[in-house]
């Protein structure tokens, strides 16, 4: 019996290895039944492709076809008439080492998945090829387990980068708030400040009767308590304005005249006339220029 007969043995898990050769190779009849009760296939193809044996997991993998020993591999096992391209059994022949490749695993010219074959030449005592054992493992589970571990991976980079997109927005809107509240709290309390403190301090200066008086102190605790000590960021604010001027001015944005602006704050329309000119001057607007009013809006 050659050595080609014995790994045929081996593989379909005959008994054929008997007598001396049997003697002189204790560990036969281990191998023959790893290779016959493996999980994996085992194939044992000749230099020309022809499938000399094959173990019980390639029989199951291709039942209903007719028994393969004689046949081409090609033919057998992926319903072709020539080899495939990329063939690790051609790739093991023409170099003489061990060749793995991924392939598709097909059965009556349908695919099913993923196959991972290894090419292991076998030679001679004079180290010539002459046949070839190979080993076809199922990867399908593993290609769709990657598959679905990539595609999850996708969609998290997906998720994260709306996330971050998502971040960014509500940190911008919450930016936006934030500056649209402290504008208004400086707007009051300029206000407070610039046009309803004088005017209470103007009644206090007239009010002789005590119980009033006393109300209109009251008064000036509680809305100085409600005035949140902010420094207003209005542009008018930068400007080098009078306590006057910017009582003015904010009377102006406000839409009154001089004369009702002159009523307001017990003084006379000339001299809110002279603040107006102030105005425009320290404002860089002479009479071709918008309204003082239209200017004091546009701040804004």
């Amino acid at each position: 019996m050659d050595d080609l007969d014995i790994l045929k043995s081996w593989i379909v898990g005959s008994n054929a290895c008997s007598g001396e050769h049997m003697e002189n190779t204790p560990y036969a009849p281990f191998f023959a039944y790893l290779l016959a009760h493996d999980h994996d296939g085992i194939s044992l193809l000749d230099p020309d492709l022809t499938i000399i044996a094959v173990n019980g997991t390639m029989a199951r993998w291709y039942d209903g076809r007719q028994a393969p020993e004689g046949e081409k591999c090609f033919r057998v096992y992926h319903g072709r008439n020539r080899p495939c391209r990329d063939c690790p059994v051609l790739g093991s022949l023409s170099s003489g080492c061990p060749v793995t490749r991924e392939v598709p695993f097909e059965t009556s010219n349908a695919k099913r998945g993923r196959q991972e074959l290894t090419a292991f030449p076998v030679t001679d005592s004079r180290g010539t090829v002459i046949a070839v054992l190979e080993h076809v493992r199922d990867a399908t589970t593993h290609h769709e387990e990657q598959q679905a571990l990539d595609d999850l991976a996708r969609e998290l980079g997906v998720q994260s980068r709306r996330l971050e997109e998502q971040e960014v927005a509500l940190r911008v809107l919450g930016s936006q708030i934030g500056q649209y509240r402290d504008d208004a709290l400086k707007e009051v309390s300029l206000k407070i400040r610039a046009l309803i403190m004088p005017l209470l301090r103007d009644l206090k200066k007239e009010e002789t009767d005590p119980f009033r008086m006393r109300k209109l102190r009251m008064l000036e605790k509680h809305i100085d308590e409600l005035d949140m000590p902010v420094i207003s960021r209005l542009p008018i604010r930068d400007q080098p304005l009078t306590h006057r001027e910017l009582q003015v001015a904010l009377y102006i944005k406000e839409g009154y005249t001089s004369k009702e602006i002159a009523d307001l704050i017990c003084v006379s329309k000339r001299t809110v006339d002279y603040h107006r000119e102030n105005l425009r001057t320290k404002f860089h607007l002479d009479s071709r220029d918008s309204t003082l009013q239209t200017f004091l809006m546009g701040l804004e």
